[in-house]
């Protein structure tokens, strides 16, 4: 899937469900919402894979007396996290707009 899909696309309907508006018009949302689904585990594999290498250059860094390259690990952990809530949080919107439809 990677980059190019936006998975605040399901997100932009937050406001019409917070009043009740739904209509047939967000349907087409659900079929982006399925690719999320099926994409997610490739995603937590590939920020597993990140968080471990993050780690591993913190260690490094250290070890090599460069803590400005240590300096990576606190900011791309926590983007991470915000990525994959973003992208659950489209899954949840999906699965409602799905059962409301």
């Amino acid at each position: 899937m990677g980059s190019e899909v936006r998975p605040v696309a399901p997100l932009a309907v937050l406001r019409y469900l917070a009043d009740g508006s739904i209509s047939e018009d967000m349907e087409p949302g659900l079929l982006l919402v399925d690719r999320f689904r099926r994409w997610l585990p490739e995603m937590f594999s590939d920020h597993r894979d990140i968080a471990m290498a993050t780690m591993d250059l913190e260690a490094a860094a250290m070890d090599d007396w460069k803590p400005e390259f240590a300096r990576v690990v606190p900011q791309a952990l926590p983007h991470m996290e915000m990525e994959e809530a973003i992208y659950l949080a489209s899954l949840l919107v999906g699965q409602y707009l799905g059962l409301r439809l």
